[in-house]
């Protein structure tokens, strides 16, 4: 038997009741998913702990055997073995686990060797053995767990009337804007480029390359009128311009026919004093546009002191932020300004929830985004001296220490410089323990 079809009456009930009646746990379960889904299990964990606080002081209870197990998943992935063996075990408990079945014996294997990878002293048991069956099992148990989170997720994008047929992380998107102005066009800037209809069906456009690429030019920043020259000088700078205007015609028709066939009309590129725009009947929304919105909002939550609303919104951003903007696109003069830009707003967001999640003292998820910020700017003093004090207050002091060397040996190679002052005195409060 498998998960989706042992749990699907749980499933049943949370989709009839929960959305509409409890939309905190309704976000914040969604949130978890989102993160379990894609792997990134330290922050799943945080969410999944926040939606098993609030399903038990609300209900439904039904859900606690999904999200313990989720919970027991993500802790056994990163390594936190004790935490991992104690959800599993709560969900062992619950009635919801039958007592016949696959499902139960790998849940009850799992179980064991948790136990016998947190109890063993024997120096001949192989531990590389005993976690190769730990990752395998907890690989079996995840990909069935997901397949009941999918539903989930599905269940709460019903709930909200959403269309069923569309991609559901794309439908995610399209829902915050108001489609109800049609017709309506929906871009991905950030990561790979992708379009779709307001249905969050996939936007079919002519094989013709040059014809594509005017679109996506077209597209990143709605409302804008292109002089036809502009376009010359972007897409055929080596042409002479007659061959140049011969061929911005053509691609201009074969982008018009294409989008006519997917139902925005003749006319949805306009030719007016020189200038090509899109008609402006057809709305151009943007996961750019939703990314600044969430930071920006986060950023004003966390400026009067709400912090946990701050997290939420820039957790949004960042699940936003697939890839740097328009990933593999190469009109360097004109595009990497911008790219730059976006990348740099990046890095002070991962900053920023980083910070907030220090302030909250969720240090793991804290450090978890600061190495994140490293990754993109290693000369970060202030991410180090941060980074060094979640690690201090997860018990991590050789740890904490072991990130400070690293900062030096970082400065003295690429600046030739030793750390800042109050770097120093911080190390040194945390190697006396004198770190509050």
């Amino acid at each position: 038997m498998s998960i989706s079809t042992e749990h699907s009456r749980t499933i049943e009930k949370f989709s009839s009741s929960s959305p509409r009646t409890n939309p905190q746990i309704q976000a914040s379960l969604s949130k978890a998913i989102e993160n379990f889904e894609c792997e990134n299990y330290r922050t799943a964990v945080y969410h999944f702990e926040r939606t098993f606080g609030l399903v038990q002081s609300q209900g439904p209870e039904d859900l606690l055997f999904v999200i313990s197990m989720c919970l027991g998943v993500s802790h056994a992935a990163i390594g936190e073995h004790e935490a991992s063996l104690k959800c599993l075990d709560f969900a062992q408990s619950q009635q919801g686990l039958s007592a016949e079945g696959e499902w139960p014996e790998k849940l009850v294997r799992l179980i064991d060797l948790l136990q016998l990878l947190i109890s063993t002293n024997n120096i001949e048991m192989k531990f590389s053995e005993i976690l190769s069956k730990l990752r395998e099992d907890a690989g079996i148990i995840h990909e069935e767990l997901t397949m009941v989170s999918q539903q989930l997720r599905s269940s709460l994008l019903e709930s909200l009337d959403l269309i069923p047929h569309a991609s559901v992380s794309v439908m995610q998107e399209v829902k915050k804007f108001d489609l109800s102005v049609t017709p309506s066009i929906y871009v991905r800037l950030l990561g790979h480029f992708e379009a779709y209809c307001s249905d969050g069906t996939p936007l079919r456009l002519c094989p013709h390359r040059k014809s594509q690429d005017l679109f996506k030019l077209m597209t990143t920043v709605p409302g804008t009128s292109f002089h036809k020259e502009q376009l010359h000088a972007i897409f055929w700078a080596d042409e002479e311009p007659s061959q140049a205007a011969g061929k911005l015609h053509t691609a201009v028709s074969r982008l018009r026919n294409s989008l006519s066939e997917a139902g925005f009309g003749d006319d949805a590129i306009l030719f007016e004093d020189g200038y090509y725009h899109f008609n402006e009947a057809i709305v151009v929304h943007s996961d750019l546009a939703q990314f600044e919105s969430h930071r920006e909002a986060g950023s004003r939550y966390e400026a009067i002191g709400e912090t946990e609303l701050a997290i939420s919104e820039y957790e949004s951003a960042i699940a936003l932020y697939r890839g740097e903007y328009l990933q593999g696109l190469v009109w360097e003069d004109w595009l990497l300004p911008r790219r730059v830009h976006i990348e740099q707003e990046f890095i002070e967001l991962l900053s920023r929830i980083s910070n907030c999640y220090y302030v909250c003292e969720h240090f793991m998820q804290a450090a978890d985004y600061c190495y994140r910020v490293l990754g993109y700017d290693n000369l970060r003093e202030d991410i180090y001296r941060r980074l060094m004090r979640c690690l201090h207050h997860q018990g991590q002091r050789n740890q904490a220490i072991k990130v400070y060397k690293e900062l030096q040996n970082v400065l003295k190679q690429e600046l030739g410089v030793e750390p800042m002052q109050q770097t120093k005195e911080l190390i040194e409060l945390i190697k006396e323990e004198r770190l509050v």
